[in-house]
Parts: structure tokens; sequence; C-alpha cells
């Protein structure tokens, strides 16, 4: 499952899963999604595992994401 963090966070350490690259959300930096670690509110970007990357190079744009991984900001 994808993760979002800010840029300075940085690529998330999974235990079972190894992220590989980041991509932008819609509207990124001006996104809704925001950064999913405790006391960072910056905005997130989508941090994608191997197979991930591949659905996303044939033009997948929804992803899941675990419980927490995620906040969202509302305008």
């Amino acid at each position: 499952m994808a993760l979002v963090r800010c840029e300075a966070c940085g690529r998330p350490k999974g235990i079972k899963r190894v992220y590989i690259c980041a991509v932008a959300p819609v509207g990124y930096p001006e996104t809704a999604a925001v950064c999913g670690r405790a006391r960072c509110d910056h905005p997130g970007m989508v941090w994608l595992d191997a197979s991930e990357k591949a659905d996303y190079d044939r033009g997948q744009r929804v992803f899941l994401v675990p419980n927490a991984a995620i906040k969202i900001r509302a305008s």
C-alpha cells in the first residue's frame, strides 16, 4: 500500500514494503494529501512500492493507503 510523506520526512522505511519512488498527488504542492507523520502537516508525496510503480507506469492513478498513513487538508 502506498504511503504519503512530505519531502522533508523523506522515503518511508517500511518493514514489509520497500518504497522505491515518489509521485506527486493531484495539485501538488497545493494538495489535500498531507504527510502521514504524526507531527507534520506539509504537503505529501505518494510513495509507491515496486508493484504500485508498475501499475503507475501502466496508467493507474488511484492507490490504497493503510489507516493513518495520510491526513487530508480541508478548505
